[in-house]
This record gives structure tokens, C-alpha cells and sequence, in this order.
């Protein structure tokens, strides 16, 4: 690394870890699999009904954004695009 002037911080480096956290996602612990972070689904589970197309939509990009991790997601999403759709026309 010294040869290729790369620093590292140690503080702020784990070694030989089995998984990692990255951008919502849980990479590794055994054959590379990619988790959900339980945090994100926390996030989800506890998300308050939406009461405007806003809040709907800000939503819907949250589930969206985590969609292979959760089964029958179109279940859920068709319904609300309904709403965000039917609130748009005139």
C-alpha cells in the first residue's frame, strides 16, 4: 500500500469481518449472499400511514428501492399508485 501511497485510518477499519452493512444491505456471511439491514426493515414495518401523495410516494420509493427483498411487493404498490394516479387527473 506504501508503495501505491494508499492510507488507511485503522480506527475506522475491520479486518477479516464475515459481512458488512453497506448502503442498507447486509453483503457476505457465507457464499456472498445480500441481506436487507433489519434497520431498513424496521424502518418500513414502522412507517406511518401516509395521509398525502407525498407521503405516499416517499414511501412507495422506499419500497421500491429494497423491492428483491420483499415478496408480493405489487400486492402493496398497485393500490397505492391507484391513489397517487386518481389524485393527479383532473
Amino acid at each position: 500500500m506504501k508503495t501505491n501511497q494508499l492510507l488507511v485510518n485503522l480506527k475506522k477499519c475491520d479486518f477479516s469481518q464475515q459481512s458488512l452493512v453497506y448502503l442498507g444491505y447486509v453483503i457476505g456471511g457465507g457464499g456472498g449472499e445480500l441481506k436487507i439491514d433489519l434497520v431498513n426493515m424496521e424502518v418500513i414495518i414502522k412507517w406511518p400511514t401516509p395521509t398525502n401523495v407525498t407521503k405516499i410516494k416517499s414511501f412507495m420509493g422506499e419500497i421500491w428501492y429494497l423491492q428483491k427483498f420483499i415478496v408480493s411487493i405489487s400486492t402493496v404498490a398497485i393500490p397505492l399508485c391507484a391513489i397517487t394516479i386518481s389524485v393527479l387527473r383532473p
